[in-house]
């Protein structure tokens, strides 16, 4: 190859031969959790009968996506510990079960409230139940796309200006080229989290 040298595509395949494994167990594990979590739920009467909104439906759901968190972790962590080994980033476990923490706690804030709405939406009858989650999906998609940046990326990244130098004049004359209005460039240390 005119871009990789044999060596490092070598490696590269090296590397993921030995992630691959706990990547697709953990994905198994991922799947199969929540659906055996949802059928024993399901099976219990009394978890069924708790109204959406109630507090206690709060609790359960809360409790089942911990359990939907955890239950990959394990897996996960042989995959992390194998990256910072070789170099592919320098975030402690320390920060890795901080990040791992506020994906949870983002996860509770947004999928809960979001779940209670669209069963009240289904509730609601036919009309409602078929046209407004089609328009929530896409009002969702802009809200997020509009907040996701200002609000989630810095709960888990620490941007900065991009320094001056070689770098930062090809990126503002590529910036300029394209005519996009740009008002700071930011770089963030992805091999904190890679």
């Amino acid at each position: 190859s005119d871009v990789c040298s044999s060596d490092l595509i070598a490696r590269a395949d090296n590397f993921h031969e030995q992630i691959r494994p706990w990547q697709l167990a953990a994905v198994v594990v991922s799947v199969i959790v929540p659906i055996a979590l949802g059928a024993l739920l399901w099976r219990n009467s009394s978890v069924r009968a708790v109204a959406i909104g109630h507090w206690l439906w709060w609790v359960q759901g809360s409790a089942a996506m911990a359990v939907v968190t955890i239950a990959p972790l394990p897996l996960l962590y042989v995959v992390h510990r194998h990256v910072v080994s070789v170099g592919l980033s320098t975030q402690s476990d320390a920060a890795w079960l901080l990040d791992i923490g506020k994906q949870f706690l983002l996860s509770v804030s947004l999928v809960l409230p979001a779940t209670a709405a669209l069963v009240w939406l289904s509730q609601r009858g036919p009309i409602i139940r078929t046209v407004l989650p089609p328009a929530g999906a896409v009002v969702a998609v802009v809200v997020i796309s509009l907040v996701v940046p200002v609000v989630v990326e810095p709960l888990f990244n620490r941007f900065e200006p991009l320094p001056k130098g070689p770098l930062q004049h090809s990126v503002e004359a590529l910036i300029e080229r394209s005519g996009m209005p740009v008002g700071q460039i930011l770089v963030s240390d992805a091999s904190r989290r890679t």
